[in-house]
Formats: structure tokens, C-alpha cells, sequence
């Protein structure tokens, strides 16, 4: 069957044409666009608000016309913000086609992806008597602020597929886990004095961050293993205190990121800060009243989708036969909305897509030669799932 790529290529340039950076644009514009596209493809389609009421999330179904699982695509809407626009060669929402490369903000992250499920959706409901089973194209915002209110409306509305296959870019791998990741705010209180006094700071709380800071940079050990090859990892990505030039600083907040496998979890995280700061109290003989304190902010936890599963094993399948490659399947080292949705028993896969350059940085750009084979991917991997005949 023949990929209508103009088409698809037309529909992400109007998605790259209406900004959707999480946290600075509002999501109904686009949100509105893809609803609207959806039901000029036909598609059964609902859009799904967040708690204060404002668009976050595009379901389109697909009811198959006999019993079986529900699976489903996922891309998001909202992007990355485009940050300093003199970085870009050209606006980063022009959507702009040029030799064959999609330009702008989304083409890679993942706005060609939405509109490349859309047009699938409009595939599978042709063939909608045939299928065993159900589809859902799950199109979310509020993805790049980590909050993840797209996808969470979806789930709340009801719709827990038993397998979701997500569309960031990248045709040279197929990712099939990620490392979680558990966030902390550790807290240090000092001894606040005049910087002029005679007499040396007694308890500043900034030395003693840096003191702690050094502590934290120690990686954990943790062992790996072949199905889940990354390691443990500490950041320490922030630091604030003090209150100008003539007050020792009686406080200071370190930020640290910890990166979870299943051999350093959420648990061990815990174990590792909370011990950091303990010895780092009991070394530096700091009262009760004054103890270190750690809040932890958030946290996923890793996945990794067994090889056994039926959709890693369609779409692995089905990259063979299109491309007549095998591409490997790798663990994520950065964490995504497959740790969110595996907590939920759903089976991920979290990148395979179209190739893509400057996602997150300047000059995002997607390769569209590429595309007629990534789409016939996913057919092919529909097809298998939902035991539809070509």
C-alpha cells in the first residue's frame, strides 16, 4: 500500500506551525488542530482536559471488528522550547521543507510522528471489520514540563492499552527501557553571622554544601546486566543560598537528579542520599536543631519491556522485514513516558521514528526520506498485532 507522505508531511507542517513549547505556550491551539484533523480523517476521536479544564491530550479509537487486546501509538503535541530564535537558522516554526528535511520545533520531538499515527489511524479504521482488536492514537501535551498531564488524562479517562508503542526519532534502535529517575531537594542549615565579624564563620551553610556537593559527585556502584547495560547515575544540578555580601549564609538547597536500573531502585536512591547526608552531619558535628534534610520531589521508576512481549516482538519483527536490518534494542539513558506507563502494566516501546537532528537544541530537523519506511513499520507491526491480513 502506498504512504501518502505529502499528506503526512503537510499536517506535521501546520502542527510545527503552531507553537507548543510545554510551560510557555497554551496546548489548546494545537490540541484543537489535531482534534480537527482526526475527524476529517473519520477517526472516532475525544479530546481530554486537564484538571483546570484546559485541552491536554487527542484520543482517536479504532474498534476492531472482532474480540482481542487493545494496542495503541503515542506522540507528543507540546515541544521543547525553542530557546535563544538567532541560534536557528530559520524560525523554529516556519515547518519548513527544504532537500527533502522537515524543519522546525517538533519535526523530530514529535510532531511528524502525531501526524504520521493519524494517517494510520485512517489505515486501520479502513480495515476496522478485520481487526482483532482495538487501536488508539494517543496524542499528549504537557510531556516536556515532566508532568505528564496528556498522558495521565488518558489513562484517567479510561484508556490503559495493553501495549503502546511511542514515536520518538530514531530509526537505528528500538528503545525497550529507560533508567527512572528519583529528584531531591537536601537542605543544609548553617550559623547566620555579619561576613565583617572578627571572628570566623562558625557554620556556613555554603561551605558545607560544597563539602556535600564533592559527596554526591561519587557515583553509586550498582551492578548491570545484559538486558539493562546502564549504570546508576548521581547529578547534582543546583545549587541556591545566601543573602548578599555581608551575611555568612545560614541555609542552602542542593538539587540532585538520581538515574534508577532495577539493580539501584528507588529504595536504594533513598538509602544512598539519606546516608550521604547523614555522614555528612555526623563529620561536621552538626546539631540536631540544625540537621541536613532531604525532600524528595519525584520519581519513576525504570522499565524494560521483555523480549518475550508480543509488541516488542511485532515491531522488531516488522523493522526486519521492511528495512531487511536488525537494529539493536537498547535501554534509555534519559527517562520518558514509557516509566510512567510501565508502572501501569502497560508494555512500551519508547523510539523508533524517523531520523532526527537538533531535538531539544537548535535547528530541529527530521529526515523524510526515511519516512515511507518508518510508516510502513508501524503498519506492519499493526497488522501483526491486530492479525489483519495485507
Amino acid at each position: 500500500m502506498k504512504t501518502d507522505t505529502t499528506s503526512i508531511v503537510k499536517f506535521a507542517q501546520a502542527l510545527i506551525r503552531t507553537p507548543s513549547q510545554g510551560g510557555i505556550d497554551p496546548y489548546a491551539p494545537v490540541v484543537d488542530l489535531a482534534y480537527e484533523f482526526a475527524k476529517t480523517q473519520g477517526l472516532s476521536v475525544v479530546k481530554l482536559l486537564d484538571d483546570k479544564g484546559g485541552p491536554v491530550a487527542v484520543v482517536a479509537k479504532v474498534k476492531g471488528g472482532h474480540a482481542g487486546k487493545t494496542w495503541a501509538v503515542n506522540a507528543t503535541l507540546d515541544t521543547a522550547p525553542a530557546g535563544d530564535r538567532s541560534q536557528w537558522h530559520d524560525d523554529p516554526f516556519s515547518g519548513t521543507v527544504e532537500n527533502n528535511v522537515l524543519h522546525g520545533r517538533g519535526a523530530g520531538d514529535s510532531k511528524l510522528a502525531a501526524s504520521m499515527f493519524l494517517h494510520l489511524a485512517k489505515e486501520m479504521q479502513d480495515k476496522q471489520q478485520d481487526l482483532h482488536g482495538d487501536f488508539l492514537v494517543i496524542l499528549d501535551a504537557d510531556e516536556h514540563t515532566g508532568k505528564f498531564e496528556g498522558i495521565k488524562a488518558a489513562l484517567k479517562a479510561g484508556y490503559k492499552p495493553d501495549g503502546i508503542m511511542i514515536g520518538y526519532a530514531g530509526d537505528d534502535k528500538i528503545v525497550v527501557g529507560s533508567r527512572g529517575f528519583s529528584r531531591y531537594k537536601i537542605t543544609l542549615s548553617g550559623k547566620s553571622a555579619h561576613s565583617g565579624a572578627t571572628a570566623a564563620a562558625a557554620d556556613n551553610a555554603l561551605v558545607r554544601a560544597a563539602d556535600i556537593i564533592q559527596d554526591l559527585s561519587q557515583q553509586p556502584s550498582a551492578a548491570t546486566a545484559a538486558d539493562f547495560d546502564k549504570p546508576p547515575k548521581v547529578t547534582v544540578t543546583q545549587m541556591e543560598g545566601g543573602s548578599g555580601f555581608s551575611v555568612v549564609p545560614a541555609s542552602a538547597e542542593i538539587y540532585v537528579d538520581t538515574r534508577l536500573t532495577p539493580a539501584f531502585d528507588e529504595a536504594a536512591a533513598d538509602r544512598h542520599i539519606r546516608g550521604i547526608a547523614a555522614d555528612h552531619d555526623q563529620r561536621h558535628h552538626v546539631p540536631p536543631a540544625r540537621a541536613t534534610t532531604v525532600d524528595k520531589i519525584s520519581s519513576e521508576p525504570p522499565f524494560l519491556t521483555p523480549a518475550s512481549s508480543a509488541l516488542r516482538t511485532a515491531l522488531r519483527e516488522s523493522v526486519e522485514e521492511i528495512t531487511g536490518k536488525k537494529v539493536p534494542e537498547v535501554i534509555a539513558g534519559p527517562s520518558n513516558i514509557g516509566n510512567f506507563l510501565a508502572k501501569s502494566g502497560i508494555e512500551v516501546t519508547a523510539g523508533y521514528g524517523v531520523p532526527a537532528k537538533g531535538v531539544h537544541a537548535s535547528d530541529e530537523r527530521a529526515q523524510l526520506s526515511r519516512l515511507p519506511k518508518v510508516y510502513s513499520v508501524y503498519r506492519q507491526t499493526l497488522r501483526k498485532l491486530l492479525k489483519v491480513a495485507a
